[in-house]
């Protein structure tokens, strides 16, 4: 006896082919389609339940620091000792980037006291710039603007020669500290002065008992 077979063809369609299974379309585009139908009957659209346009945020490739090249920090020290700056050098080709730049500062000593003095030197770049940029520069708006900047600058880098305010120093004997010795007339001057003080307080006090009163 013949065995029945287990699974059934797929019923024929009128053109004679198996149907098959239509796949669902994505959320969005279902509810675009259920809006754009709405529309077409005359119909206010629902607010649809998903995002008709998901925002698809593309992940962040993995920085690769770039390691510390001493012939390129020696190079960035040389542009900023002669007036240059880190985004200039930066933006050259095969330069590295300045967060880069930053991250070498943060973890080499040596490279950070290097560009502190390249800054410094900068300095004395800006300040002995100003005097030929007022001489050569036609254009009087813009040499005082690059004046008040390299002064600016040049006072920020060097406060001690180029700011505009000096500390005073005193200093007592060979250098050392200021002495200050207090003297029997003084100490009775100070209780005189604190009894003054007392003696006010309490008059005050009188005075304004007698007005309350």
């Amino acid at each position: 006896m013949a065995r029945k077979p287990t699974s059934k063809a797929p019923a024929p369609t009128k053109a004679g082919t198996p149907k098959q299974k239509k796949k669902k379309a994505p959320p969005h585009i279902r509810a675009i389609v259920d809006r754009a139908e709405a529309r077409a009957k005359g119909e206010t659209p629902t607010k649809p339940k998903v995002a008709i346009d998901p925002v698809i945020k593309p992940e962040k490739p993995k920085r690769r620091w770039r390691p510390f090249d001493q012939d390129l920090a020696d190079e960035l020290c040389e542009q900023i000792a002669a007036g240059g700056s880190v985004r200039a050098f930066t933006l050259e080709p095969g330069r590295p980037h300045y967060c880069t730049i930053y991250k070498w500062l943060r973890e080499n000593e040596e490279f950070a006291n290097q560009y502190a003095r390249a800054r410094e030197d900068q300095a004395d770049t800006y300040a002995d710039s100003l005097a030929y940029i007022a001489e050569t520069d036609e254009d009087v708006a813009r040499a005082r603007l690059k004046i008040d900047t390299m002064k600016w600058v040049a006072s920020k880098l060097k406060p001690k020669k180029y700011g505009d305010f000096k500390a005073v120093e005193l200093t007592g004997a060979a250098g050392g500290p200021v002495l200050i010795e207090e003297t029997g007339e003084l100490d009775q001057a100070r209780r005189v002065a604190l009894a003054l003080g007392r003696a006010l307080e309490r008059q005050k006090l009188k005075v304004i008992d007698g007005a309350v009163g």
